[in-house]
């Protein structure tokens, strides 16, 4: 388990090595898409529910279009989970 963010607990399996440092099974590790908002200004909003629904569909695009090729256990982490957090500040 991970406690990457947290708001969220998410399993993560290691990946496993090869003798030339390859990889011989590619794990599920975690990726955790962040965002906050300025709390005065959503509460302030005219619709604070349209202001929370805007944030967390541009997290999840965030996510969807995240490509992560260079660390393909965090990329197949965040293609199966699409982990987001929104926070205020």
């Amino acid at each position: 388990m991970s406690n990457l963010c947290s708001e969220i607990l998410q399993v993560n399996t290691a990946s496993e090595y090869d003798a030339a440092i390859g990889y011989e099974t590619i794990g599920h590790d975690i990726s955790c898409n962040l965002g906050s908002l300025n709390i005065a200004q959503a509460m302030a909003s005219p619709d604070f529910g349209a202001t929370v629904e805007i944030a967390v569909r541009a997290l999840t695009s965030v996510s969807d279009q995240t490509d992560i090729q260079a660390v393909p256990s965090i990329a197949e982490g965040n293609r199966a989970s699409h982990a987001i957090g929104l926070g205020q500040m």
